[in-house]
């Protein structure tokens, strides 16, 4: 499990984020919620190890996570940014790069890594993707193939950075059924969502950031019902009710308005 102790981190000596304390359990999903500018993808990679802390501390099982060797980490830890280069190889050799924290120098895949690999983009529904060019591919076949990747490395914790990006509805729900599979096998899910509907609809728990700081932490209709949406976006959310389970309607609020709790 990856926890945060007093977390603060930032780029050229200026904090992005200040004393956030959090922990990610295994079996869950946490989504990264907050405006623009909040801190959301810095936290993110502090805690996945890809930026150093500038105080506090990150702990992967206890531990401190700069004192696992980084193969070992990569083994425990995946991390899928928002945006990336298209690989100039077949979807199916990127996927493979998921398995590179369980080899030996030189590098030799192994046939449980082709299988394992196989799995991931069927899981993501990309299996027919696997000979094509990741250049090739439009930005949400991409994006399946990136998470196959993700996948294939079979880490406990799974970082994503809006993964729902450039898919359109059909695939942003499939890749939020993926995502609570992989919570389901026991993995613990963290991911920046934009669209609230999405986060408050499939989260077990969201963390909401502003300004750097932690502002408010629970399930998603605590989220609701304390206002502290309403304070953070400026937005009036009203719960409704579907044979789909609860869905969020949201309508921006007068600058004047006194109806925030």
């Amino acid at each position: 499990m990856i926890e945060l102790k007093n977390l603060c981190a930032g780029y050229g000596g200026e904090f992005k984020i200040r004393d956030i304390t959090a922990a990610f359990p295994s079996g869950e999903l946490t989504v990264l919620i907050g405006p623009n500018g909040s801190g959301k993808t810095t936290l993110l990679r502090a805690a996945a190890g890809l930026l150093r802390p500038s105080s506090g501390a990150v702990l992967l099982d206890g531990l401190p996570l700069k004192s696992f060797p980084a193969r070992r980490a990569a083994q425990k830890i995946a991390f899928l940014p928002q945006s990336r280069v298209p690989a100039q190889l077949p979807a199916e050799r990127l996927v493979l790069h998921g398995r590179f924290p369980y080899l030996s120098c030189p590098r030799r895949y192994r046939p449980e890594d082709r299988e394992i690999a196989r799995r991931a983009l069927e899981q993501t529904g990309a299996l027919e993707l696997a000979t094509k060019s990741v250049a090739s591919l439009s930005g949400g076949e991409r994006q399946k193939v990136y998470l196959a990747m993700a996948i294939a490395q079979d880490a406990d914790t799974v970082f994503l950075d809006e993964p729902t990006t450039y898919l359109d509805i059909h695939h942003q729900l499939e890749l939020m059924a993926c995502a609570g599979r992989m919570k389901e096998q026991g993995k613990a899910v963290v991911m920046v969502l934009h669209d609230l509907n999405l986060a408050l609809r499939w989260a077990d728990r969201v963390l909401l950031l502003q300004n750097g700081l932690l502002c408010a932490c629970g399930a998603p209709e605590e989220m609701v019902r304390s206002g502290a949406l309403s304070r953070a976006f400026g937005v009036r959310v009203e719960e409704l009710s579907s044979s789909f389970g609860p869905w969020y309607g949201f309508d921006t609020l007068c600058p004047d308005s006194h109806d925030v709790p």
